[in-house]
């Protein structure tokens, strides 16, 4: 992995997500570009999302599922800057081998049920033979989602496959050894909302899944 390219919306507690993913690659030797998504229009997120240089795309935003209305269903960085469900299915990522989409956002692997297998679904939409998503399957408080972010991170510098990174982060989700990994990061302010959930795991108010 070389490069990462890491969007923030106006999320009031983004800053610590985005301190802390672009830190643990920082430390690793990775090119990390970060991109602050209130100062960009879609076009500029349709350029990274085609760019053929980045491993991994990585978002940290708000996003919205229409249960009713699947069409309304986008990923938004800012109110008046959104990704729509049919602008994910118009876009491609390149075709020069497999990245990574990381969706940290509510309901972004959300799907609607058809009766079968649906893609129906921004992650569901985006993930095939060249790209892997990563996203959550309902709304998430944004604690555990920078605990999941940040742990996804980590577990990306240390596997090559991404399946094993996410296996990595789920893996660490339990107390106390969620907040031991990521003190031993030097992630302290995650590491903080770690220990300020009153829950087992991290996933009790959180539902991320990787669609390979």
């Amino acid at each position: 992995m070389r490069r990462v390219q890491l969007w923030h919306g106006d999320l009031l507690t983004g800053q610590a997500e985005v301190e802390a993913v672009s830190d643990n690659f920082t430390r690793a030797g990775i090119d990390v570009d970060v991109v602050d998504g209130t100062q960009r229009t879609r076009a500029d997120f349709v350029n990274a999302y085609t760019a053929s240089d980045l491993d991994v795309l990585w978002v940290s935003s708000h996003a919205h599922f229409g249960h009713w209305r699947p069409d309304k269903t986008a990923v938004a960085l800012t109110e008046a800057l959104t990704i729509s469900l049919s602008q994910f299915a118009t876009m491609q990522p390149p075709d020069n081998g497999r990245r990574l989409l990381v969706l940290n956002t509510c309901d972004s692997a959300s799907v609607t049920a058809l009766g079968g297998p649906s893609t129906v679904g921004v992650a569901a939409t985006a993930a095939g033979r060249r790209q892997a998503v990563a996203g959550h399957l309902w709304p998430v408080h944004f604690r555990p989602a920078t605990v999941f972010g940040a742990l996804l991170a980590i577990g990306l510098v240390a596997h090559d496959r991404f399946d094993d990174a996410f296996l990595f982060a789920t893996a660490h989700r339990s107390q106390p050894d969620v907040v031991d990994t990521l003190e031993e990061e030097g992630l302290n302010r995650v590491a903080e909302y770690a220990a300020y959930e009153d829950t087992r795991t991290f996933l009790d108010l959180a539902s991320p899944i990787m669609m390979i």
